[in-house]
């Protein structure tokens, strides 16, 4: 007697996690992985999983496009955003960032002082009006990058489109700092 209830609590154990493992495979399938990575992953057979597909119309997932995942990263967008956004996982990602050798191209001269005064008049205008230090911060910075751009506009500085590698570090270690004010301040934002 004790057997025969052993026996069918295992029979009604397999039911749910049989239904756990095709929750998983049809998320998985609907990611963009084929029946055989499936199968390897949860350790089934291939032609169980294919069958499930048929079997329920299973929609597969879009094959990664790699050229637009770089050129989206080569654009400026953050990996890890990129990874939210799409099927793969910030690892791969990494991974193939460093195989293919993805790089940002900078942007540098007028371009990227254009940029900075637009992304610091944007930070101004959206800086919380009771935060009197994170907007003397911001309007310092866009002071000193309207100026910066205003002369190398009338040709007073470098060449045009062509900073100096003192600049070019001026401009890492400002960009760096709005950054952290930023991050600052939307996480004041959140709470």
């Amino acid at each position: 007697m004790i057997a025969a209830m052993k026996t069918e609590t295992k029979l009604a154990a397999k039911p749910q996690l049989k239904a756990a493992i095709i929750a998983e495979a049809k998320f998985l399938f609907e990611r963009g992985l084929t029946v055989r990575q499936i199968a390897h992953k949860l350790d089934q057979l291939p032609s169980a999983i294919k069958s499930q597909a048929q079997q329920h119309n299973w929609v597969a997932g879009t094959v990664t496009d790699w050229g637009k995942l770089r050129q989206r990263y080569e654009e400026g967008e953050d990996i890890t955003q990129i990874a939210k956004t799409c099927t793969v996982a910030l690892s791969t990602l990494h991974k193939r960032k460093r195989r293919e050798n993805w790089s940002r191209e900078r942007t540098s001269g007028l371009d990227a002082l254009r940029r900075a005064v637009a992304a610091l008049e944007n930070a101004l205008q959206n800086a919380p009006d009771d935060d009197t230090v994170l907007t003397m911060r911001i309007s310092t910075a866009l002071s000193m990058a309207a100026a910066r751009l205003s002369r190398a506009e009338k040709g007073l500085g470098p060449i045009e489109n062509e900073l100096d590698p003192q600049d070019d570090a001026d401009d890492e270690q400002a960009i760096t700092e709005l950054s952290r004010l930023l991050s600052e301040w939307q996480v004041d934002e959140e709470k």
